[in-house]
């Protein structure tokens, strides 16, 4: 999918599934979806309706949580999560 929600959203259910392998392939492609501050953007909607900023925010959250699947993804993917809380960029 080239919608960043769903691919966040299938790489923790993948994980929890057991189907690490293909986990593994859904948080790398999340790493292309990352944009240069961090955030990751490109999700159409969500499971609340949420547009621009506010999306990007919950995308870049579930990325996060699939993410931290994986000890060994680096702590800077972690970095706009600070940056986007209450739906802004500061």
């Amino acid at each position: 999918s080239d919608d960043a929600y769903e691919v966040a959203l299938a790489a923790a259910a993948l994980e929890v599934a057991g189907r690490k392998d293909v986990a593994e392939t859904a948080r790398e492609r999340l790493k292309t979806m990352q944009a240069d501050d961090g955030r990751v953007d490109g999700g159409s909607t969500s499971i609340t309706a949420s547009g621009g900023n506010d999306l990007a925010v919950e995308t870049t959250s579930l990325a996060i949580q699939a993410w931290l699947a994986d000890p060994a993804d680096d702590a800077s993917l972690l970095a706009w999560a600070p940056i986007g809380r209450e739906g802004k960029v500061l």
